[in-house]
């Protein structure tokens, strides 16, 4: 399905004259799990085939690893994971899985905060890193998500990532002037009852030294990728299994210093920028001739590119309508007329006529937008641009994007007053919160924040915005009208979502790591106790009545409730074994709250009165955000 296809996986086979493949390479098991210990541990450590660190996320291994060799012979190492939230993330949110980042397997990473945290980054420190050999580590492992690692999102999205990534890392120094080793793997095949050996493709490429368009034809598995690292680097073996295991060494070539020279290889697996969308010039945006029709869910699947309109009354889907590429977020406007969809692949928002469904033509705005706010009037959105640094403002009346607006680094989720003044934007790499007068256009003095702030709201007067620090397990409150942040409130590990009552009381923090919730006093400024929710909570939203707090558990496939006066779970509710639930949105009403079945490619309904679950409705692949009309 790789190698060979030139249509889908073109860079991929262009490096095929570039280097060597290993043409007999075959994983130990599936699925993938035990492949990514084999590589990194040098033993599948005895694992079912049941995945289950996808069921227990607290799954460990007590055991010497990859990283353990490398700090020992004085050396250094970094794990760089696509769409982590912060460092050291052990959540799943999205694209991003923590069964895929081996080094968290192991106790002596994971029970290790302050380590894991300097060795398993976001792949975003990578280019920083690059940018110097002294900072770049003698052993690097690229994470992939699971929409670039070519199975969520296809052929095409991981060939494109590896084309952006591998690219940067052949430009940098550490390449261009040192003995360095690149290996391209895939963690298993198709699962065969046959036929169940598993061939999967693999391609060494060398900054010097490594035999070009060579085939080899022994037979190799992850324990002979792992004793070739061992040898480049100088490093003890770990098991039998790596100690015994053939070296890939036929790949160098004849006088060329063999495996055990490389001083810098990098474990490479399959980012990219995706298609742009077909058309994106601007157009007045249409005045939609009827109000938004019934209660409606329109549901965000980033891997099909379209919107799913959901009929809640009668709990039927209607036909997906065609957005851009890796659609990530929306928004309505304040009367539910029109909805407007942020195309992270296409650069572009896409405007849809809420009672018509019917597309408008896409609006332009910057590099790999993420998130999306209209202002309480309705004439303008803003739209935080990740890949440019900037929020792009939108005049919805007449479909045109203004000038862009510089803020800080890695702009994601965006929140507006309640008097539609100032816009905040989270400035995820910068750990700052940028403050933007939304009737000038012009931002403000960036305020300081924790690090990688993950998510926002306002409190119902307007007067205090609480922002969740992820990579600080801290939340900070900003007054809104000097632009302050007050003393960080201690939260959980790894928050990573929030909600606010609408009195503006309290504050539901989801603490990503802990699998808990923290309830946070507004008028104390101070953390209650820890609430204990289902595994891996992901996302919460709060009933109109300020009553009940609904929090999804992405590897339990369950929601609980939380009584927020007493700060008391509830039974807990099932969404869908396997469906890994990553999003929840309340209708207007507050009856019906629509769950994302992200991996399952469904959402559920759930009624908020009788906490009966719908049977899961079909959406496109990968729903991960959804807005509903009243």
């Amino acid at each position: 399905a790789v190698v060979g296809n030139r249509r889908q996986a073109p860079y991929y086979n262009s490096l095929l004259s570039e280097g060597s493949q290993l043409g007999q390479m075959y994983a130990e098991e599936h699925p993938s799990d035990g492949n990514y210990l084999a590589l990194a541990g040098g033993s599948t450590f005895g694992i079912p085939l049941t995945d289950p660190l996808e069921i227990n996320s607290q799954y460990t291994i007590r055991a010497p690893n990859l990283g353990d060799r490398v700090d020992a012979a004085g050396e250094t190492w970094k794990d760089y994971e696509e769409s982590a939230a912060g460092p050291c993330d052990d959540t799943v949110h999205g694209y991003y899985w923590n069964d895929d980042l081996p080094p968290m397997y192991f106790a002596d990473v994971r029970n290790r905060p302050a380590y894991c945290s300097a060795h398993v980054v976001p792949l975003e420190s990578m280019a920083g890193d690059l940018s110097r050999t002294s900072s770049t580590p003698n052993f690097t492992w690229v994470g992939i998500n699971d929409c670039d690692d070519m199975e969520g999102c296809g052929i095409r999205a991981g060939d494109r990532f590896l084309a952006n990534q591998l690219g940067h890392i052949m430009r940098s120094p550490a390449w261009r002037t040192q003995r360095s080793l690149a290996i391209i793997t895939f963690d298993e095949d198709a699962y065969d009852h046959e036929h169940p050996p598993q061939r999967v493709p693999t391609l060494v490429l060398g900054s010097s030294g490594v035999r070009r368009a060579y085939v080899s034809h022994a037979r190799y598995t992850h324990y002979s990728l792992l004793r070739t690292i061992e040898g480049a680097l100088g490093l003890h073996t770990l098991t039998r299994n790596d100690r015994y295991a053939r070296a890939v060494n036929d790949i160098f070539r004849a006088g060329a210093p063999g495996a055990t020279a490389p001083p810098s290889p990098y474990v490479a697996r399959h980012t990219p920028t995706p298609p742009r969308e077909g058309s994106s010039r601007p157009q007045p945006a249409a005045t939609p001739a009827s109000g938004p029709g019934p209660p409606t869910a329109f549901v965000v699947s980033s891997a099909a590119g379209t919107v799913t309109p959901i009929t809640l009354a009668s709990r039927t889907a209607g036909r997906p309508i065609r957005v851009g590429h890796d659609p990530q977020a929306i928004a309505l406007s304040p009367d539910g007329g029109m909805a407007y969809v942020v195309n992270s692949g296409s650069d572009s928002v896409t405007p849809i006529q809420t009672a018509t469904r019917r597309r408008e033509r896409a609006i332009p705005v910057g590099d790999d937008p993420r998130g999306i706010a209209v202002t309480p009037d309705g004439r303008t959105a803003f739209v935080s641009n990740a890949g440019s640094d900037t929020v792009t403002p939108i005049d919805l009346r007449a479909g045109t994007p203004g000038v862009a607006i510089p803020v800080g680094a890695d702009p994601r989720r965006l929140a507006i007053t309640p008097d539609g003044r100032t816009v905040y934007v989270l400035d995820w790499r910068g750990g700052e919160v940028t403050p933007i007068d939304a009737r000038t256009g012009r931002s403000r003095a960036p305020i300081h924040v924790g690090s990688y702030p993950s998510s926002i709201v306002i409190a119902g007067d307007g007067r205090l915005a609480y922002v969740a620090n992820y990579g600080s397990n801290t939340v900070t409150p900003v007054t809104t009208s000097s632009d302050r942040a007050g003393p960080p409130i201690p939260a959980g590990q790894a928050p990573d979502a929030l909600a606010v009552t609408p009195d503006g009381a309290t504050v539901e923090v989801v603490d990503g790591d802990t699998d808990s919730v923290t309830p946070i006093a507004t008028g104390r400024g101070r953390p209650g106790r820890a609430i204990r929710v289902g595994v891996s909570p992901e996302a919460v939203a709060i009933s109109r009545s300020g009553s009940t707090a609904y929090v999804v558990n992405t590897i339990s496939g369950t929601v609980t409730p939380i009584d927020v006066a007493r700060g008391r779970a509830g039974k807990t509710i099932s969404v869908g074994s396997y469906a890994y639930p990553t999003g929840i949105t309340l209708a207007p009403d507050g009856r019906t709250a629509v769950v994302s079945g992200t991996y399952a490619g469904t959402v559920t309904l759930l009624n908020t009165r009788t906490r009966a679950a719908s049977r899961p409705i079909k959406v496109g692949g990968l729903p991960v955000a959804a807005a509903i009309t009243r």
